[in-house]
């Protein structure tokens, strides 16, 4: 008769972890530790975030009137101003805002760039700038050169959109002025001509208008704190590092009390 193989004894998860109590401890310590210095090195960087509301463009002037009509548009136009707030010409220029500042860090465009994130909240309304940084108050800083800048870029596009309708009115104003000099008065050509001429000159007073009130479009701007205490992720980690520490433990502590068992059991076959 061939003899059996004698059968492993059950091994209890608690037995077995009591057992290798000594490694246990010494796997979550390890465990809690390596947490905590993955902390301090590779999570230590803090966030800063400000605020700043858009203005419905709708009830702006009609010369730089976008269309939104809807909820709907808003929040799709609030979108589009928060991908400008992170553009190149607004990071650019937060670049210099914060080279111009005391203690401010210096950096490219491009490097501002990859430490901001700019986004919108689904109902529209609020961009949202967020900036990473080895300190709360240089992230603060960055933040807020972010919004800044925003304001001040959009202020100088604006003008620059106005100044080249500004022109073109110009332009063709000149040309019927031209054409109305050649024109014989009480013709119907001088009369169009007249007609056309004034509908352009009050389309010149609203741009030139609209170019004097030009404004940045921000009902309201909530700045980043840079005095604000940064929150610690060291507490979580380490309850993370202990959770994992623990199942970790668990698993060998059972995987060795099973196979000294089973050597056990074949030797006393």
């Amino acid at each position: 008769m061939t003899a059996q193989t004698p059968a492993t004894p059950e091994i209890g998860l608690v037995e077995a972890v009591w057992r290798f109590r000594l490694m246990s401890f010494l796997i979550i310590l390890a465990s809690v530790l390596a947490a905590a210095a993955a902390t301090q090195l590779v999570f230590s960087d803090v966030k800063a975030t400000a605020r700043f509301a858009v203005t419905d463009p709708t009830n702006t002037n009609n010369v730089l009137r976008q269309g939104v009509m809807s909820g709907q548009g808003y929040a799709a136009y609030t979108a589009q101003r928060a991908a400008f707030a992170g553009s190149t010409a607004v990071m650019s220029r937060a670049a210099e805002i914060l080279k111009e500042e005391s203690g401010g860090p210096v950096l490219t465009g491009g490097a501002l760039r990859a430490r901001v994130q700019t986004s919108s909240k689904p109902d529209g309304g609020v961009v949202i700038v967020t900036a990473t940084a080895s300190t709360m108050r240089e992230a603060a800083m960055q933040a807020n050169a972010v919004v800044k800048a925003y304001q001040e870029v959009t202020v100088r596009t604006n003008q620059q959109q106005l100044d080249k309708q500004l022109a073109t009115l110009q332009a063709t104003k000149q040309k019927l002025t031209n054409r109305l000099q050649l024109a014989t008065p009480g013709t119907r050509e001088y009369r169009v001509l007249t007609a056309d001429l004034l509908k352009l000159q009050e389309r010149e007073s609203g741009v030139m208008s609209a170019r004097s009130n030009t404004n940045d479009g921000v009902q309201f701007v909530d700045t980043a704190d840079p005095s604000a205490a940064a929150p610690s992720k060291l507490p979580r980690n380490a309850a993370i590092g202990l959770a994992i520490g623990t199942i970790l433990a668990c698993v060998v502590s059972f995987l060795r009390a099973a196979g000294l068992a089973r050597r056990e059991a074949l030797a006393m076959a």
